[in-house]
């Protein structure tokens, strides 16, 4: 995620520069967008990724609580 922040910070550099310049960045908005689409789809896809960890992970939780209860259940442990 830190390459993803490094990326949107040069964006907010990109526009800054601009400005500084006395540029209006709506001047420069097919150039914007083309240095933003990439950074965009880049942080979609790690998004993604990171919900995709999150359900895996939960799904893993209940499937050790499951096994908790049923262990319990048979007399081996306590059940979470």
């Amino acid at each position: 995620m830190q390459e993803l922040e490094d990326d949107v910070a040069a964006l907010e550099r990109y526009v800054e520069a601009l400005e500084d310049r006395g540029e209006d960045p709506a001047d420069h908005a097919f150039d914007g967008m083309e240095r933003f689409e990439p950074v965009l789809a880049r942080y979609q896809e790690r998004l993604a990724a990171f919900e995709r960890a999150e359900r895996a992970e939960r799904e893993a939780k209940a499937r050790v609580d499951e096994a908790l209860r049923e262990l319990a259940r048979l007399g081996g442990a306590e059940a979470p």
